[in-house]
Order: C-alpha cells, then sequence, then structure tokens
C-alpha cells in the first residue's frame, strides 16, 4: 500500500471528523481570518477571562517564586490582593491554559493570548463534537450520516452558542460528551484505561474552571449509570 492509498484510507476512515472540523471554522470563519483586516474576536466575559491570563502571564516569574508573593498570593497582582489559587474560574492550572502561557512566553508577545484563548474555545467545542459523533455511533446505533449530523447541531446548541461570550464555561461544558462517553465505556467494557481516562476528563473539567458545569457533567453521569444498574 503506497503513501497515496494510506493517506486516502486514513481520510475516509475519519471522514466524518474533517467534516466536523471544516464546518466550525466555515460557520465562524470571520474569528478564523487571521490572514485579513477583517478578523473578528470573541468578547464579553471572555475578554476578560483572557485578561486575568495576560495578568498572570504579565506576574508568572512573580507568582511561581517567594519574591514578593507568598502561596500564590501577590499583593501588586491585578491591583487586588486576590489570592491566585481562589480564583477557580480563571482557570490558572488547567493544562491547556498553562500551554497558552507558555506558547506566549516562547514568542514574549503577550498580544497573542486572545486568539490563542479563542482558537482553544473552539478547540473544545471540536473535540466535544468529536465524542457526540462517537456516542451516537457507538451506543445509540445510528449511522454515519445521523451521528455526523448529531454532532454538528450539538455545535450548535443554544447553550454552546450562548457561551461563546463566556468561554470558560463552553469550554468546561465540552467535556460532558467526553465524560460521559468513557462513562458508557466503563459500563459496558470495564477495563483500567477507561476508568484512568473517565477521571481524567472529570478532573479536568473541574480545572477548566466553571465548577458547576463542572459538577452538573459528573452528576449526568453518575445518574445515568445508577440508572443503568436498575434495570
Amino acid at each position: 500500500m503506497n503513501k497515496f492509498t494510506k493517506a486516502k484510507s486514513f481520510i475516509s476512515g475519519n471522514f466524518q471528523y474533517f467534516v466536523i472540523v471544516a464546518f466550525v471554522i466555515i460557520s465562524h470563519f470571520q474569528n478564523f481570518a487571521f490572514f485579513t483586516k477583517y478578523q473578528t474576536f470573541i468578547f464579553g466575559d471572555t475578554a476578560i477571562y483572557t485578561l486575568y491570563l495576560a495578568g498572570f502571564y504579565e506576574h508568572l516569574d512573580k507568582l511561581l517564586t517567594l519574591k514578593d508573593n507568598f502561596l500564590f498570593w501577590n499583593p501588586n497582582y491585578l491591583s487586588s490582593g486576590i489570592s491566585t489559587l481562589s480564583i477557580v474560574d480563571m482557570a490558572y492550572l488547567y493544562p491547556v491554559n498553562i500551554v497558552i502561557l507558555l506558547i506566549t512566553k516562547l514568542f514574549q508577545n503577550v498580544l497573542l493570548l486572545f486568539p490563542f484563548y479563542m482558537f482553544s474555545i473552539y478547540l473544545h467545542l471540536i473535540v466535544g463534537s468529536f465524542f457526540v459523533y462517537k456516542i451516537l455511533s457507538k451506543y445509540f446505533n445510528l449511522d454515519r450520516f445521523q451521528s455526523l449530523f448529531g454532532a454538528l447541531i450539538w455545535t450548535f446548541i443554544g447553550f454552546n452558542t450562548e457561551w461563546f461570550s463566556a468561554g470558560q464555561v463552553l469550554i468546561t461544558a465540552s467535556y460532558l460528551p467526553i465524560c460521559f462517553y468513557f462513562s458508557l465505556n466503563m459500563m459496558k467494557e470495564g477495563s483500567f484505561k477507561n476508568y484512568v481516562t473517565y477521571y481524567v476528563s472529570t478532573a479536568l473539567s473541574f480545572l477548566a474552571g466553571y465548577t458547576m458545569v463542572a459538577a452538573i457533567i459528573y452528576g449526568v453521569c453518575v445518574f445515568y449509570r445508577i440508572l443503568m444498574l436498575k434495570k
């Protein structure tokens, strides 16, 4: 099998995922148009979250050392004296946000936080849609087209559309299909890998910032498992 045949087979086998990515990019094209002067950004609370990350970026050296700092408390940070770790919904310990901060540090340009954070929101939306597809095809026995249609609808449900303006809420909610999928895997297949993946995903949903949504996700998964035990 030559490289062209392998590539064709790969695209054919993962066609639904390419469609989801293309659909999200096309439907939000102006936010992705970084190569033109017409690019737009997501504002509202999402801009405030990004500004908090910018503040975290600017004071990262102080917050991670004992200089003018005590247990992540910095009296000069945002001129407020708020303990960094107490601001849960800022998701400072969320791995994706840490990666964004490190990349921004690498380029030494704090303004890159705005496009990077926006792309992070879309990445979470896309990955969540992937798992909606997997749930519908694997556990609800829908065909490929029906599962894909359900995944595309997920990207435009009212909750996701509304909370683009508060990115941490949408990012946290994107873990619902991920956690639910691995919860279903735990019930059907068992295996240590599924247990670990489920609990890691649940932990990440709490670190993502909006704990109320993360608690609802955990509750949905537990409640569904309890219902299934009674059958």
